[in-house]
């Protein structure tokens, strides 16, 4: 929840829910280096589902965003874009192999 003010008129917003983004490099070496990527286009995310890993059924997986005070909407779809660099303390492997769902 955070709020937003702009000559003289206050919006709360409050988020809610999460998103799915895209982390590489996937099935390679072991590192420590990845690159977590979000793309969304007008308010809807890249990817809004994924595939369970208990068993392998679609989920859906989307950010929210409801406004009160001067401006009042939703709860409606969000997106959020950006790309983050990211550092682990030990070499890792991230793996994902298609023939594990049907």
């Amino acid at each position: 929840m955070f709020g937003c003010t702009l000559l003289g008129q206050t919006a709360t917003l409050t988020v809610t829910g999460s998103v799915v983004g895209e982390l590489t490099p996937v099935n390679a070496a072991f590192g420590t280096a990845f690159t977590l990527t979000l793309n969304q286009t007008k308010g809807v995310q890249e990817f809004t589902k994924f595939l369970s890993p208990a068993n392998c059924e679609s989920v859906e997986d989307i950010l929210k965003t409801k406004s009160e005070g001067a401006k009042v909407f939703g709860p409606t779809q969000s997106g959020v874009q950006g790309t983050e660099k990211i550092t682990t303390s030990k070499n890792i492997k991230i793996v994902s192999n298609k023939t594990d769902c049907p």
